[in-house]
């Protein structure tokens, strides 16, 4: 992108927000609305012995509750994305708050009284709850190691060895997991809000064995997602069942207190840090092992080290990870999904190894600096961490600090700790699929991959069409999270407006080419929808693949240092 500043323009979805028009995925009106509510497993592991429904059959409003038995078997040998088993309703039980039932009315007090009254008794099996448990299995993964860090840590001056924990935390952002699943004339449209919606295209359309090509996602807005909205959900496919059976729109929106045992988290994790410096003050080795939390089948790695392995210079690095198999559902990403417990953990050994060398906290990080990465030797295209050390230490005053533990206080009093900390992330970035539209009566359209979920991808977008192009900004519509319009990468990491930027950038390039040869050396004055009306032209549309941002990037004199990788992944089985 060109570094020159953007106009200053309003948010786009900004109004709407503050009026409360925006709509999200629960919003969406369909005719003949029906309501859903889960039934959830009151055990943590075992097997549906019993299912009375006749209850809940007899409250007014209640249409139909499905059951295990509405739903095929799941395809084999095929596993499903960090889940247990296919995501729909089961006899057996993996964790507390599995799905058992649902129940569909024809109001949500009726679908709620319903799912009450479902009565089940279970055939319980002993079940391990936490890491420590005796059921617990102990599953190691492939170790992160370069050079030699044992022979390292045997022959450093100062060695710290430091556990630290993170307990598990679970996401529940204000959007609540919701989904409304609509079955007509052999399609089903699904509404959800989603970091992934060509993920739940391919995966609920094998789920309930139908062809993907009439299955049809839209995320319109997402409100909060975190990585807790990457992977498809738990209630998804069983809606979608539900829609398809009953030929009627059903929409569940799952209460809140059911979020902290269907959706995906951040494990509790503990790590083990033995980490070692010369007398020179440099960091030469590091043993570290990392474990975690893990269900009897998820697939959420415990990769730990990419963060701590880049930080700084140390050649000598030992890096484990190990699951430990519980009874609850599976973990996930959240929020900076590994990089965060760990960055933490490590920062934390690296200031008691510090203070044990009667070091600053500051300059001993400058001192371990390296410009190569440690792991392979490759020189780094971009690092500046020593320039915001340094910087920051200046602007906060560093130099008053005194290190002695409890030596600095308040005015009242109280005690003041300042510390420092350093941490990583991947820049990473996806190839990107997008469908510029101008027409003559004044309207422009955007349709692309990614997913808007407050980050500001169309307020970007916008900024870099209406900069380059002579349209009309109160008639632009940019569409993302429909896999009608393009197919849908997941959007995580902090990528999607990264890699959907450049090809914004790439459609202003093209569009103005394709102006310029449609007028063909004759002058128009004003807009684009006004040039296309003087030659009688209804509407210019061009469709592109932007297959490496990073490319785009340098084309377009904008930032490719760092260690950027593109692309993240390819389009999930879908053909262009």
């Amino acid at each position: 992108m060109t570094t020159t500043p953007f106009k200053d323009r309003a948010r786009i979805d900004a109004v709407d927000k503050v009026r409360g028009a925006t709509a999200y995925a629960a919003d969406i009106p369909v005719p003949g609305m029906l309501y859903a509510m889960l039934v959830p497993s009151l055990v943590a592991k075992g097997r549906i012995a019993t299912l009375h429904v006749e209850d809940a059959v007899s409250v007014p409003g209640v249409v139909r509750i499905l059951t295990p038995d509405d739903f095929p078997p799941p395809p084999e040998p095929v596993r499903f994305p960090n889940a247990d088993a296919s995501p729909t309703l089961h006899r057996d039980i993996a964790f507390r708050g599995q799905p058992i039932a649902l129940v569909v009315a024809e109001t949500l007090e009726a679908a709620t009284e319903g799912a009450e009254r479902v009565a089940a008794t279970f055939e319980t099996q002993p079940f391990a709850a936490t890491k420590r448990s005796a059921l617990a299995v102990r599953e190691e993964a492939r170790p992160t190691a370069f050079g030699d860090a044992e022979a390292a840590l045997a022959q450093a001056t100062m060695t710290v060895d430091v556990e630290y924990e993170s307990p598990a935390q679970h996401h529940n952002p204000i959007e609540l997991i919701s989904t409304t699943a609509v079955w007509t004339d052999g399609r089903l449209t699904i509404y959800e809000g989603t970091q992934f919606a060509s993920g739940i295209k391919e995966v609920v359309a094998r789920i309930l064995r139908i062809d993907p090509g009439i299955v049809d996602v839209k995320s319109p807005s997402v409100g909060g997602a975190f990585g807790q909205k990457g992977w498809v959900q738990q209630q998804t496919a069983i809606i979608a069942r539900a829609a398809m059976l009953l030929g009627r729109p059903v929409k569940l929106v799952t209460p809140r207190g059911q979020i902290f045992h269907l959706a995906k988290f951040r494990p509790n994790s503990t790590h083990r840090i033995r980490l070692g410096a010369d007398a020179a003050g440099k960091m030469t080795g590091v043993h570290y092992v990392a474990d975690q939390q893990q269900s009897r089948r998820g697939t959420f790695p415990p990769d730990y080290h990419a963060g701590p392995t880049r930080l700084y210079g140390i050649r000598n690095y030992y890096g484990g990870g190990v699951d430990y198999r519980i009874d609850t559902q599976p973990p996930g990403h959240m929020r900076a999904p590994h990089e965060h417990p760990a960055c933490f953990a490590f920062e934390c050994a690296v200031d008691e190894l510090a203070y044990g060398l009667g070091a600053d906290p500051v300059d001993f990080r400058i001192a371990n600096d390296t410009r190569v990465d440690p792991q392979n030797g490759r020189p780094l295209s971009s690092r500046h961490l020593n320039e915001c050390l340094s910087r920051g230490a200046q602007r906060f005053g560093w130099s008053k600090r005194t290190p002695k533990p409890g030596s600095m206080r308040a005015a009242d009093g109280s005690l003041v700790g300042w510390g420092v900390a350093s941490g990583i992330y991947p820049a990473l970035v996806t190839a990107t699929v997008a469908t510029l539209r101008i027409s003559a009566d004044g309207t422009t359209r955007f349709a692309t991959t990614h997913h808007e979920f407050g980050q500001g991808i169309k307020t970007a977008i916008g900024a870099v069409l209406l900069d380059g192009l002579e349209i009309d900004a109160a008639k632009l519509d940019i569409v993302l999270g429909d896999t009608t319009v393009a197919p849908q990468q997941i959007t995580a990491g902090s990528w999607g407006t990264f890699s959907v930027v450049p090809t914004a950038a790439l459609a202003v390039e093209r569009m103005r080419a394709a102006i310029s040869e449609l007028l063909a050396g004759r002058q128009f004055s004003g807009t684009i929808h006004q040039q296309l009306a003087a030659i009688r032209r209804p509407f210019l549309t061009l469709t592109f693949r932007c297959s490496d941002p990073v490319r785009m990037l340098q084309h377009w004199n904008g930032c490719a240092g760092g260690n950027m990788r593109s692309p993240v992944r390819p389009f999930p089985n879908l053909q262009q």
